[in-house]
């Protein structure tokens, strides 16, 4: 029940909040809601490494959603802005697509490898959370 909370949540302010993202990428800009994603990263990895009372950690998850609400929307709309007019956004949405696939998959062998050498309490300060549940 405690993993099922820990993937909902996430999704749940997903949801609820990247049409609020969309809003406002156009009234303050890209980059305050790129450092917003990007600091609620980093909140939410301090506080999963702190953090030993599970059903804390579903609260944690909270930051999670929020990061991912700003990259889902952020990243399409900076795509958009660097391929404007030229006719190659899915060519440049397909290679941020790639880019991506290709760090998931060498992030996972590479905190396997941090784990046996450093550790995963070490390693939890790292890495984002969802390659701690591999």
């Amino acid at each position: 029940m405690l993993i099922a909370a820990c993937i909902i949540v996430p999704q749940a302010i997903v949801a609820l909040t990247s049409p609020s993202v969309g809003r406002f990428a156009q009234q303050w800009g890209r980059r305050p809601l790129l450092l917003l994603g990007f600091a609620a990263l980093a909140v939410g990895g301090v506080l999963f490494a702190s953090v030993s009372d599970p059903y804390l950690l579903v609260a944690v998850q909270i930051f999670d959603g929020i990061t991912a609400a700003v990259f889902a929307v952020m990243i399409p709309l900076i795509v958009a802005d660097i391929a404007l007019g030229s006719g190659h956004f899915n060519f440049a949405q397909g290679i941020v697509g790639t880019a991506t696939g290709i760090g998931a998959s060498l992030s996972t062998v590479l905190a396997g490898y941090a784990a046996d050498r450093f550790g995963s309490s070490t390693l939890s300060l790292g890495l984002p959370r969802s390659q701690l549940w591999v």
